[in-house]
Parts: C-alpha cells; structure tokens; sequence
C-alpha cells in the first residue's frame, strides 16, 4: 500500500512540474500610450518543447510602479497556443510599468516583463536633443 500511495505522489508531481508555459513579447526598448503589445504564449512539455493539446485561461495583469493593479484582462490558450496582444490606454503616463502572464489554475507559472512607456502628450523640451541642420550651398 504505501509503495502504490508513493507512485501515485511521484506521478502526480511529475504531471504538474512536466509542463513550461513560456511567452514571447514584441521587443521594443520603449511603448507608446494607446499602442498595442503584441505576445505569443505557449504550453508545452518541459521537454522535449512540444505544445500540449490543452485549453487553458491565461490571466494578463499590468501594474505601475507602485504595484497598483491597472489592466486584468483573460485569454483563451487553445491546444497550447496563443497569440494575442494587450492595449496600453491613453491615459497611461510615462514610466515603467509590469506585465505579468500567468495560467489562471495555476499562477506560480509566470511570465513578467518591464514595459518602460512614453507618453508624448506630456513630454516637454528635455526629452528632445535639439539639432541644428545647415542646408545650404556647400563650399568646395
């Protein structure tokens, strides 16, 4: 009997720490208010990083700086995959925010990323380096 009860606990713990849930964000050094951020996330065996037939729901949270909770959106992970993208709203100020993807039954599985965002409705003069161009004729 305790042999079985062993099996059946190593089983289980292998079932739920076989499985990665990895996502790609678009790279970009900064964000713009009002843009789009596209990702892909994926459900897959740990190895070898084949996605499994499986439906899960995909919690996507973005936070300011202080951790206050700002956008909670769900989405629908289908036979492994998804592809999908978050909109940053205009009233969005410049900083650095976070977005965190994680499956909803089980939230230990994440992914964060800093999303460093410029406003361009509040930006003033030293945001800017000042060029000078000379158009004109050129001596020779």
């Amino acid at each position: 009997m305790k042999y079985w009860i062993f099996l059946t606990i190593l089983f289980c713990t292998q079932s739920v720490f076989s499985q990665r849930f990895l996502v790609k964000l678009k790279q970009k050094d900064v964000f713009i208010a009002n843009e789009d951020i596209s990702f892909q996330a994926f459900l897959t065996e740990s190895y070898p990083y084949s996605p499994i037939n499986q439906e899960e729901i995909i919690k996507a949270e973005i936070k300011d700086q202080n951790g206050k909770l700002l956008i909670e959106n769900l989405f629908y992970l289908k036979n492994g995959y998804l592809e999908n993208s978050l909109s940053i709203p205009e009233k969005f100020k410049s900083g650095t925010y976070k977005l965190t993807l994680s499956l909803l039954s089980n939230p230990a599985m994440s992914n964060s990323f800093e999303l460093p965002l410029i406003d361009f409705s509040d930006l003033s003069e030293t945001y800017f380096e000042v060029v000078q161009l000379n158009v004109g004729s050129q001596s020779k």
